[in-house]
């Protein structure tokens, strides 16, 4: 329906955009990335029980992918660097969103809440010699300590040693500034590194102030996803906390996820000077789809 011509020609550089929304339909990225789900039911789980394991500042999830959707999505995450294009578009399949469920249900079970997952994602390759995102806070608005409204949740789809760009974080009982989240300036000693084996999760107080690390050279690109999950009890609108974002319906279809990716594409792609992946090219084909989105049928809710 984003292909409707005169919508197109009513666009600059409609040419362009005419292109990026053929490799950016779901028919184009499903050729591009045929081993992935895209609106397919059938494909198998890893339905292994959640692990849990409490450190100072995060609680890890063990097991939360299994070997062959660690293996789908890496490969996954190949293909788009390949094609010069950034992996956040690895949302607009089943693929990451299957693992987001069971991360929400092991979420709300093991703290005793039920969570929503947002509309608020990532996906990450960070090559040798490259860094991931300068130290930040998932929000500043202050969190409960035991059940947090928000929760960050980054997932290891590689291997993540220190010297593969693991998560590092300050824990909120280590941190000079957990009385002004605004903050962000520590002592670089307070963080503590978070390695992690392909499949294993990271869940934190989305209050915690962390970043990524630095891969070092020669060794192989670090590969990871997020979610962030909201308290039920915040998921209406108004709520401050929900802010601008949206609950991710489990019943989206691919072009309302590739319009969710369009919005952090807008969103992050920018961020700390810009991603390498993030062409001023692709950033038009977000603002367009966002837009011709809102025409076809309407406003997100």
């Amino acid at each position: 329906m984003f292909s409707t011509p005169r919508l197109l020609d009513a666009l600059p550089d409609g040419a362009l955009l005419q292109d990026f929304f053929r490799k950016l339909s779901p028919a184009g990225l499903a050729e591009l990335l045929p081993d992935l789900s895209l609106g397919q039911a059938g494909r198998e789980t890893h339905e292994a029980p959640p692990a849990w394991t409490e450190l100072r500042g995060a609680d890890r999830l063990g097991g939360l992918l299994g070997p062959a959707e660690v293996s789908r999505l890496g490969e996954g995450i190949a293909r788009l660097a390949r094609a010069a294009l950034p992996p956040v578009l690895l949302y607009a399949f089943d693929d990451p969103w299957r693992g987001g469920e069971r991360l929400r249900g092991a979420v709300s079970e093991r703290f005793g809440a039920p969570y929503e997952i947002l509309d608020d994602v990532w996906a990450f390759r960070v090559a040798a010699g490259a860094t991931g995102w300068a130290p930040h806070r998932g929000t500043s608005l202050r969190l409960d300590r035991q059940a947090p409204e928000i929760l960050n949740a980054w997932i290891a789809v590689s291997d993540a040693p220190v010297e593969r760009a693991c998560m590092w974080l300050v824990p909120l009982d280590d941190d000079p500034h957990a009385g002004d989240l605004e903050q962000i300036s520590v002592e670089p000693a307070l963080f503590r590194p978070c390695p992690l084996p392909a499949g294993d999760a990271l869940v934190w107080n989305a209050n915690t102030l962390h970043a990524g690390g630095t891969c070092a050279a020669g060794a192989a690109p670090r590969l990871s996803l997020t979610f962030t999950l909201l308290r039920s009890d915040h998921a209406r609108e108004g709520d401050p906390l929900l802010g601008d974002g949206r609950v991710v319906a489990p019943e989206d279809d691919a072009w309302r996820r590739l319009e969710l990716v369009a919005r952090q594409l807008l969103v992050y792609g920018s961020r700390d000077g810009g991603q390498p992946d993030v062409s001023a090219e692709l950033l038009m084909w977000a603002r367009a789809t966002i837009s011709l989105g809102n025409q076809v049928r309407g406003p997100r809710p």
